[in-house]
C-alpha cells in the first residue's frame, strides 16, 4: 500500500508540473552556474550557490501558483518554509557536488547535474509535505 501511494505521488499531475517547473528552474540555475564558472567570475561552489538561488526565486512563484496551486497569499511563514526546504537541499546538493568533484574526480559541469538531480527529489518532497500541503 505504501509503495502504491508513493508511485501515485510521483505519477501525479502535480509531480509532472513540478518537473516542468524544476526543468525551467534548472535551466536558469545551470545557465547562471555555467556562465559564472566558465567566465571564471567565481569558484564552482559560489557559481553553484548563485545559480541555485536564482532558480529558487523563479521556482517559488511557479510552484506556488501553478504546480501546487496554492491559494494563500505570500505569507512570511510560507516563504520561510520554502527557503528552509531549499537551503537544506542546497547544503546537501552542494555536498554532493563537492564529493563528486573532489573525491571522485568528476568535472564540475557534470557533477552539477548530479547535484541538481538530488536536490530535485528533496525539493518536491519538502514542498509537498512541508510548504504547500494538500
Amino acid at each position: 500500500m505504501l509503495i502504491m501511494n508513493i508511485l501515485k505521488t510521483f505519477l501525479s499531475q502535480k509531480f509532472l508540473r513540478f518537473l516542468v517547473t524544476g526543468g525551467l528552474s534548472t535551466i536558469i540555475n545551470y545557465a547562471c552556474f555555467w556562465g559564472l564558472y566558465t567566465l571564471e567570475v567565481c569558484s564552482y561552489i559560489w557559481a553553484s550557490i548563485f545559480g541555485y538561488t536564482v532558480g529558487l526565486i523563479f521556482g517559488y512563484f511557479l510552484n506556488k501558483f501553478w504546480t501546487f496551486e496554492a491559494k494563500s497569499r505570500h505569507d512570511l511563514q510560507e516563504i520561510i518554509k520554502y527557503i528552509t526546504v531549499y537551503i537544506i537541499s542546497l547544503i546537501i546538493s552542494t555536498g554532493v557536488l563537492y564529493l563528486l568533484v573532489e573525491y571522485l574526480g568528476v568535472d564540475p559541469k557534470i557533477g552539477q547535474v548530479g547535484a541538481i538531480m538530488v536536490s530535485t527529489i528533496l525539493n518536491f518532497i519538502g514542498l509537498k509535505i512541508f510548504v504547500f500541503k494538500d
